[in-house]
């Protein structure tokens, strides 16, 4: 049975794309077979996984949902279909920012969401809104710092202030790795590659790769508990 992993937040402009791009390179990497649904209207992910197909690299499921059949409730049958596919380990939602109604339905639909945060007074306050949105589900909200600057004040302290206001929500874990503002970040997108093909030694890099091992963890821990 695949697991259900959303990405997602309520802000726009917090790398969810980059993020999901990037986990789902790495879980291929480690022998995952991943199906992605993209649900945000840009359809970032749909052209990056075109851009990858031009290039003759290799191709993997990207399926375009919009918000029409989001509200017909036609995506809840399609992640019940995948859910039981035999031939997919996991199936990653790529959803939108700023579309609540969207975003909503993919965490109730997910085993688990992937956060990613800036450390910003404003990401922070839709973070909290998000979490807000999202407290009476069981889903497990899986937090983590994104585009860190090693040289700020504010950014040194990220990760434990993330964990400090995010500590009543018991669905929420914050994640040790922290991604750094990277140029290597920057310069992937057109490429058709994820980090770690277009920069395999970058620190970048390492830290998609030690991201998605934490999300592994929490996801297979999350299923022990269920099964016990």
């Amino acid at each position: 049975m695949a697991t259900i992993l959303s990405v997602a937040n309520q802000k726009g402009g917090d790398g969810k794309t980059t993020t999901a791009i990037n986990v789902v390179m790495s879980l291929r990497d480690a022998g995952y077979r991943v199906h992605v649904l993209d649900t945000d209207p840009q359809g970032t992910f749909s052209g990056w996984a075109k851009i990858r197909k031009e290039k003759g690299l290799d191709k993997f499921a990207v399926e375009n949902i919009t918000f029409a059949m989001m509200e017909d409730r036609v995506t809840e049958l399609r992640v019940t279909e995948l859910r039981g596919a035999s031939e997919i380990d996991v199936v990653l939602i790529d959803c939108p920012g700023n579309i609540q109604d969207i975003t909503t339905e993919a965490v109730r639909l997910s085993d688990a969401v992937l956060c990613p945060v800036r450390s910003t007074h404003f990401d922070f306050q839709a973070t909290m809104m998000f979490m807000r949105r999202v407290a009476d589900t069981s889903t497990k909200i899986l937090l983590f710092i994104n585009a860190k600057h090693g040289s700020r004040a504010i950014d040194k302290s990220a990760n434990e202030n993330l964990a400090r206001v995010t500590a009543k929500y018991p669905n929420a874990i914050v994640l040790k790795a922290e991604i750094p503002d990277a140029v290597q970040i920057a310069e992937f997108g057109g490429t058709g590659m994820s980090v770690a093909e277009y920069a395999p030694k970058s620190l970048a890099a390492r830290l998609y790769k030690k991201l998605t091992k934490e999300v592994v963890e929490c996801l297979a821990k999350s299923a022990q508990t269920s099964a016990s």
